[in-house]
């Protein structure tokens, strides 16, 4: 089953396509419309699942370095910090969450190694 799944993700780049365009859209709504999580920190776990998830499915789909898969992973959550700080949406600008969105990153890289290098490798 985790093999069709993998299998999938490999062939499909549809769906890294539209987790990435979800992050974007659910990053930069409205302040006003998302509800208020008395948990300190919680937005920053939110950060790091968005983009240990979309960063995995990408490393599925493409065969991209570490570096270069880095460095887009970096200069996409920026992106996202910077639209927030020019949409009129009453957000701002917090390199915190550039930092969740690295920590993310990262996290997707080890989870992706491990799984290649001590799961998958079985399975093919």
């Amino acid at each position: 089953m985790l093999k069709n799944f993998v299998s999938y993700l490999q062939q499909h780049s549809w769906v890294a396509l539209l987790w990435t365009i979800l992050v974007y859209l659910s990053c930069n709504w409205p302040a006003s419309d998302i509800p208020h999580n008395p948990t300190p920190g919680f937005d920053k776990l939110v950060h790091v699942i968005f983009f240990a998830v979309g960063v995995s499915l990408w490393l599925f789909r493409t065969k991209m370095s570490f570096y270069k898969m880095f460095v887009y992973s970096f200069l996409f959550g920026l992106s996202i910090e910077i639209s927030q700080w020019l949409l009129p949406f009453n957000r701002s600008f917090d390199w915190w969450d550039v930092l969740a969105d690295t920590t993310g990153t990262l996290m997707a890289f080890l989870i992706y190694t491990a799984m290649v290098k001590y799961y998958l490798q079985r399975l093919y």
